[in-house]
């Protein structure tokens, strides 16, 4: 779906159109649950290292700049015996794309983009909802230490 959604134009193809929902990084640090996001697709420029994570190597024989993937949505390495990481602000990690037929709706794209946008949104509400009652981490240092 990120091909699709990539190089996805909804002038050039006026008889599709897609949402994606998704969940993405929580920069709250007391956050126990990802953020959610929701949009149409083609309100938002999808780049190719969205959604990419690399993890560098410690140990390599020829360490990759840890520079190299700044584009990439999240970066981690060991420095000094101390983990680090990177992520961009937009840093999705899971999500669904939903792909509608418009044919025959034409003549009202523009009321069903907003309809489409306004979904998206409450997709995402009802999935943020749906995860801060769960508190999905909090139970982390009970069974970690």
């Amino acid at each position: 779906m990120k091909f699709n959604r990539m190089g996805f134009n909804s002038e050039t193809h006026p008889g599709v159109r897609m949402v994606r929902v998704g969940f993405e990084v929580d920069f709250d640090p007391t956050a126990t649950a990802p953020a959610t996001f929701g949009y149409l697709v083609g309100d938002f420029d999808e780049e190719w290292g969205h959604g990419l994570v690399v993890y560098h190597n410690p140990n390599a024989i020829h360490p990759i700049p840890i520079w190299f993937f700044e584009n990439f949505s999240g970066r981690h390495w060991v420095d000094n015996g101390q983990y680090e990481n990177l992520f961009r602000e937009f840093s999705p990690h899971s999500s669904v794309t939903v792909t509608y037929d418009t044919k025959g709706y034409e003549k009202k794209l523009c009321v069903l983009d907003h309809v489409l946008r306004r979904e998206a949104r409450e997709k995402a509400a009802e999935l943020a909802a749906i995860t801060e009652g769960a508190e999905l981490l909090a139970w982390h240092d009970t069974f970690v230490g």
